[in-house]
């Protein structure tokens, strides 16, 4: 069942609740204290179990006083399977083009090379792993760093400061919880990749960026990045293009704990094939 998106919903409360990893009992509690709080879009990540059914389910408890959406759409079957289940909204992560381009192309050569790489759904969520490593280090980084952090006449970089001292207000047992949600995280990645060498992703969501251009306030550069360290994995980045403007571009490969040994092999296999590493950006 195809739902509309009703705009004039949207421009009513300009937010989402997005609803993540939360069972059918939950959902059944939060939809109608969201509803009844004022949100009128909600959106379901489709990496949650039972997406699908937990979408039914908040169409079915919202009826017409919220646009019912999918979030983490990472693939044409999910995007499919998401609009049958009734949502009107679709939320993707934002990777750009060049960087998909050589991505795809990795892919190619590593077949080309005699890999079997499949797509296949990944259980986890990236950008929440992102921000719960992200929650860890501050956490750490402030205890370490609280005898002189705040002091302004220290030169200490503003966003690396500010980002130490958002670990200021993590209490212990916020901190236990994060440390006892990344164990059971840790052992979903390593049942995930009992029959698999390794994981294929872009290294970053966009090009290497020009200085002039970074942006401190935002963290696309930590998406699968940072997730690797969240996830007590190894990794590697391989130089794999350059975007139009002649800005690189790397896929990164993943492996379980301690299988470095495989993404060396798999690094120079691919390197043995592509001459990316020996260019420079033009």
């Amino acid at each position: 069942m195809k739902t509309a998106f009703n705009l004039e919903l949207f421009n009513k409360l300009p937010l989402v609740g997005i609803l993540r990893f939360f069972k059918r009992a939950e959902v059944e509690k939060l939809v109608p204290a969201s509803l009844e709080g004022g949100l009128c879009n909600l959106e379901i990540t489709m990496n949650s179990e039972g997406a699908e059914d937990l979408i039914r389910l908040t169409c079915s408890l919202a009826g017409k006083t919220a646009n019912v959406g999918a979030g983490t759409v990472t693939s044409l079957a999910s995007l499919e399977r998401a609009l049958q289940a009734g949502a009107s909204f679709i939320v993707t992560p934002a990777v750009l083009p060049d960087v998909i381009r050589a991505y795809r192309e990795a892919i190619a050569t590593l077949r080309e090379l005699g890999a079997r790489v499949e797509e296949a759904s990944f259980p986890l969520d990236f950008d929440e792993m992102m921000v719960q490593n992200g929650r860890i280090i501050a956490a750490e980084a402030y205890a370490l760093h609280r005898a002189y952090i705040e002091d302004p006449s220290l030169d200490i970089d503003p966003w690396v400061r500010k980002r130490v001292l958002s670990g200021k207000a993590i209490g212990a047992d916020e901190y236990t919880e994060l440390l006892s949600t990344r164990q059971r995280v840790i052992a979903q990645f390593a049942e995930w990749m009992r029959d698999r060498d390794a994981l294929l992703t872009p290294t970053l969501p966009i090009t290497a960026t020009p200085l002039p251009e970074v942006d401190e306030a935002t963290t696309p550069l930590a998406t699968w990045t940072r997730s690797a360290n969240y996830l007590g994995a190894c990794a590697l980045s391989l130089p794999a293009g350059f975007s139009a403007e002649g800005l690189p571009i790397g896929v990164q490969v993943t492996g379980a704990a301690f299988a470095d040994a495989m993404l060396i092999r798999i690094g120079r296999a691919f390197q043995r094939s592509t001459d990316w590493h020996l260019r420079r950006p033009y």
